[in-house]
């Protein structure tokens, strides 16, 4: 309070100016002292996004909440994002009311504990107060479960405590004495809900049979896509004589049983989508520092005088300690940089560009901030993979950190590859990376890069299968995916996204299958022409220009003029496609000239005995021959790989590539 009114900061994102305006209007009129922010960065201020403000701004918004009795939420639709829900831990840990615009879950108390730690890394919460925030969530953790293993707790169970009925679930898992600060992990807090059921009738039996009817007609399809529930008896005596009816109602369902005595008519709560954690994907931080600290010593004790670092922060998973889906590899960093006197915790933090900085700070980078020289947005490396990414619909896999991770095989930063270790000292780095993979556990691998590529065959014995994108493998390792391709630099083209992408895609929702050549083919196909990239893969181009185009048609460009020895492109150049209709593919020969006589007289002198069969699209391509969808690849492949013999030695014989 100042001078008897109370003072209230107004947090929530800056996409809702109008909103902000408008609560700092009325609040102000209701006799506050209103605290608002200093700009608006999702609303024009772009000066927010200049170098170091941000942090600034973060950090000056933490000293307003420091400055007031209250916060006010600005939650339009519901939507806090990361800054603020950082800001609502802050405040509750402060001992700060928080009210909000539209109604919303309190945060539970491991929900601010794990907000609390993105402070904490980001410098911006002491270590002193990081310890006696860990002191206080462990006191309402404990008192959480005891409340729950007395049942005592308030009933009906609301989202207020919904912590202390999820906590004795998971006591019941076996799981809770693991980290506490990982239990935000545990389950997935949005999906879970309530479904409470009244009985009806004049006694026990005929309200027991009520609820299994409601059950039965209205959630019957819901309960049985839940992966877990916590079904509770409430009854006014002796409720765990209906648990056998009720069980048999829900037969076949995961289930934790829990009975009330309540004087009032029968009751039966189910809480339903609970998920459990996948343990098998829980990263060890222990494991993870320790290979942090043996990795820096291994690399100091080197002595190559370079600076070394990672990219993106990999100390986010010692707070949120799930396994990443994708992790992505170049060679190295590819410019000077880092420390060469670097400590374990240090390398944990990822680029020194991204030390101090906040998760939603490191994403704008990677995805927003323009380039002045060159006027790009983002790491251009980001973008192409997001892009690839977005054909199987996984491109929000790079829109959190703990998603994804962007490093390399090798951590020291050079001008060229060139000044890279040797021997030895390459292959110990390399296997440093390796012990990584085994740490992080993600589902798929990404090698960018022939020389990732070839340094990491080095390394491993692992069974290798060929893929559909340009000089591309795949490993089996550790029971994850990884896929070497073309790095990003490569001028890909927007098919050759599309097939990678999906193909990563299948990685990712298949992580246990391993990837067949055959059961790829059948997808891609389907959901990327990906059969004309095959067939594309097996045709011996004999010398020609092969691409693909409109994502189905394969096109092969046989020059006939030279310029100074070298094969350029004229006029006279000689197509040959393969082109799917909806029958079967149809061999095409034409020249560049598009010119319908020309046309005739090419197929003359090739086939001297063969009728000009103009294609009725555009009249001025020749159909070769028809050959039905239904022919094997291989075969496919035989076929155009004599009509390109035909070809060249025709054009060999007339042209001679002439000057």
């Amino acid at each position: 309070m100042i001078n008897g009114f109370k003072v209230i900061t107004l947090c929530g994102s800056t996409r809702f100016k109008d909103e902000f305006l408008e609560a700092q209007k009325r609040l102000t009129l209701e006799g506050n002292v209103v605290i608002s922010v200093g700009l608006f960065g999702h609303s024009g201020d772009d000066e927010v996004w200049t170098e170091g403000v941000k942090d600034m701004l973060d950090r000056q918004h933490l000293a307003k909440i420091d400055l007031a009795d209250e916060i006010f939420v600005v939650n339009v639709g519901g939507y806090i994002g990361d800054s603020t829900r950082r800001e609502i831990a802050y405040a509750e840990y402060k001992g700060k009311s928080i009210t909000y615009l539209e109604s919303n879950k309190s945060p539970s108390i491991y929900d601010n504990y794990a907000a609390l730690g993105e402070l904490h890394d980001a410098g911006r919460f002491s270590d002193v107060d990081y310890e006696k925030a860990g002191r206080v969530f462990d006191e309402k953790r404990k008192s959480s479960i005891a409340e729950y293993n007395a049942c005592k707790g308030p009933w009906p169970y609301q989202w207020k405590n919904i912590d202390t009925l999820v906590l004795g679930i998971l006591q019941q898992f076996g799981i809770i004495s693991i980290d506490y600060t990982n239990l935000k992990y545990l389950y997935e807090a949005d999906t879970v809900s309530e479904i409470r059921i009244k009985g009806k009738g004049a006694n026990n039996e005929e309200q027991v049979q009520s609820i299994i009817d409601t059950i039965r007609n209205d959630y019957m399809d819901l309960l049985k896509s839940s992966e877990k529930l916590a079904v509770t008896i409430i009854a006014p005596s002796n409720p765990t004589a209906y648990l056998t009816k009720f069980d048999e109602c829900l037969t076949d369902m995961d289930i934790v049983w829990q009975t009330r005595r309540k004087e009032a008519e029968m009751e039966l709560s189910i809480v339903t989508n609970i998920k459990r954690l996948n343990m098998d994907r829980l990263i060890n931080k222990e494991e993870l520092l320790k290979w942090a600290n043996d990795t820096v010593s291994i690399y100091k004790n080197q002595k190559m005088s370079l600076g070394f670092y990672t990219q993106t922060p990999l100390s986010i998973f010692l707070r949120l300690p799930q396994s990443p889906d994708i992790l992505i590899l170049g060679i190295n960093p590819g410019s000077k940089g880092g420390k060469d006197n670097m400590t374990g915790n240090e390398l944990l933090k990822g680029n020194p560009c991204f030390w101090g900085k906040s998760d939603d700070v490191i994403l704008y980078e990677l995805r927003d901030l323009s380039d002045k020289k060159k006027h790009k947005k983002g790491w251009d490396l980001w973008h192409k993979i997001h892009d690839m990414l977005n054909d199987s619909g996984k491109g929000e896999l790079l829109d959190k950190l703990d998603r994804f991770v962007l490093s390399n095989i090798i951590f020291y930063g050079t001008e060229n590859e060139s000044q890279l270790p040797k021997g030895s000292y390459k292959k110990e780095c390399a296997e440093q990376t390796l012990k990584l993979i085994g740490i992080l556990k993600p589902k798929v691998v990404l090698l960018l890069g022939k020389q990732s590529k070839e340094l990491f065959n080095t390394l491993i014995d692992g069974q290798k299968l060929e893929m559909i994108v340009p000089q591309s493998v795949s490993y089996c390792y550790k029971d994850c995916h990884i896929l070497a391709i073309k790095h990003t630099a490569y001028r890909y083209t927007s098919y050759e996204k599309k097939i990678i992408g999906n193909t990563i895609g299948y990685a990712l929702d298949n992580p246990s299958v391993r990837l067949e050549k055959e059961t790829l083919e059948s997808f891609l196909t389907e959901k990327a022409n990906g059969r004309s990239w095959y067939l594309k893969t097996m045709i011996n181009g004999n010398g020609s220009i092969q691409k693909i185009y409109n994502e189905e048609t394969i096109y092969h460009d046989f020059y006939t003029t030279t310029n100074n020895g070298k094969p350029v492109p004229s006029k006279d150049n000689i197509v040959i496609d393969l082109t799917p209709t909806k029958e079967d593919y149809k061999v095409l020969v034409f020249t560049r000239q598009n010119d319908k006589e020309k046309t005739r007289e090419l197929v003359k002198g090739i086939w001297p005995n063969e009728e000009f069969r103009p294609w009725d699209y555009d009249n001025y391509r020749h159909v070769h021959r028809t050959i039905p969808l239904k022919e094997s690849n291989e075969n496919i492949a035989k076929i155009m790989e004599q009509v390109l013999s035909e070809v060249v030695n025709y054009r060999n014989k007339t042209f001679s590539l002439k000057r």
